[in-house]
């Protein structure tokens, strides 16, 4: 089984937390997805972002001050295979 990075997961504290971090990544030209925290994930809140994997996408300086304030939680990768069925998150960061 051959997984790829494929997605950034950002999960939050609140729903409102997640409409902020939005806008805020949005207004800075990052793509972001809207979507409900996958049960693989524990979560205060039943929503998150999922972003495009970029390896630099952690380290980027933009990418961090749009999050400055935002209550998010954690930040995870996900690496998927060639089936649904073949995926792994892996918490990358932990909360502020």
């Amino acid at each position: 089984m051959s997984l790829e990075l494929r997605f950034i997961i950002l999960t939050f504290r609140s729903t409102q937390a997640v409409l902020d971090a939005e806008s805020q990544l949005g207004m800075l030209g990052f793509t972001s997805e809207f979507i409900a925290v996958p049960g693989e994930i524990d979560s205060s809140c039943g929503f998150c972002l999922r972003l495009p994997a970029a390896a630099s996408l952690r380290e980027d300086g933009t990418f961090q001050a749009a999050l400055q304030g935002v209550e998010k939680e954690a930040m995870w990768r996900l690496f998927e295979g060639s089936s649904w069925r073949e995926r792994r998150y892996e918490r990358i960061d932990q909360a502020d």
